[in-house]
């Protein structure tokens, strides 16, 4: 991580973004292996879940007016925080699936789709990326 202090605004900012950077890169090597794989009997496609992980993260940070009731020490308190620091990506594979008579479940329409929307949301990350470090730069001149 490339900012220590995750506590203020534009640390914490810059962690979220760094971790969204990460899990872009990793959505990008598999979307290229789908793509590679588009004609090998049997391969499955792989997907990342991650965005929504880490929103959950995020929203669990806000107070909640509504308390968890327990009546018993087993019960599961559904306000617990989550860290967003130790969100990470899961890879999840797509076995229920088969598109043709080989096996394959690839269809390059959504993964050309896919690509072309990671491209975007990494384009976008990295101009916030980059705001945010010249907003520091400012703030420590």
């Amino acid at each position: 991580m490339i900012f220590g202090n995750t506590s203020s605004g534009l640390g914490r900012t810059s962690a979220i973004l760094e971790q969204g950077l990460q899990a872009n890169v990793l959505r990008r090597h598999l979307i290229a292996n789908n793509i590679a794989n588009i004609d090998t009997p049997g391969y499955k496609r792989a997907e990342l879940s991650f965005e929504s992980q880490l929103r959950r993260a995020v929203d669990s940070e806000v107070p909640v007016k509504l308390p968890t009731y327990k009546t018993d020490s087993r019960h599961i308190d559904f306000n617990k925080r989550i860290d967003f620091t130790k969100v990470k990506p899961r890879i999840n594979v797509e076995y229920d699936t088969s598109y043709r008579n080989d096996g394959n479940n690839v269809d390059i329409d959504i993964e050309s789709a896919d690509a072309a929307k990671n491209t975007m949301q990494y384009n976008l990350m990295m101009e916030l990326f980059s705001r945010n470090i010249k907003l520091l730069d400012m703030a420590m001149r």
